[in-house]
Parts: structure tokens; C-alpha cells; sequence
């Protein structure tokens, strides 16, 4: 089971889409074992963990680049 492309399909799917992963997924870990299960989980909080992160970076960077705008206003155009 390959957690990390399960969850890139989902998060691009649409919501139809979303329902058939997640019924799949469902179904899919069923059948492992608990260590299995265990490893998925590890994985899906780490697949999770990275996406906040991504999500935090770029709204430190549109904030940045929000606040550049807004003050650009103040600054003289230099070029040629």
C-alpha cells in the first residue's frame, strides 16, 4: 500500500473521487495486519505533518509578499 500516492490522488481528487479512495482505503486496511496498520499510520501522520508544513510555508511567503506590495507603494521605481 502505497500511503504517500493514496493520499496525492486523494488530495486532488474531486469529491466523488475522494469517496471512492477513502471506501478503498477503508477496505484496504482491513485486511493488514496491526503492524501494517501501524506503519500506515505512521506514514499517513508524516504524509499529514508535511502538508501542514507546506501549507505554513506558503502562507509565511504570501504574507511576506503581501506586506512587500503594501509597501512598495513608498518606494521610489529606479528603473531604466
Amino acid at each position: 500500500m502505497d500511503i504517500k500516492k493514496i493520499i496525492f490522488n486523494y488530495h486532488s481528487a474531486s469529491e466523488s473521487g475522494k469517496t471512492e479512495i477513502k471506501e478503498n482505503l477503508e477496505h484496504d486496511f482491513s485486511l493488514l495486519s496491526e503492524n501494517e496498520k501501524k506503519e500506515v499510520q505512521r506514514i499517513f501522520i508524516e504524509c499529514q505533518d508535511a502538508l501542514i508544513q507546506e501549507g505554513k510555508e506558503a502562507l509565511k511567503e504570501l504574507k511576506q509578499k503581501t506586506e512587500l506590495e503594501r509597501i512598495s507603494v513608498f518606494v521610489p521605481d529606479y528603473s531604466v
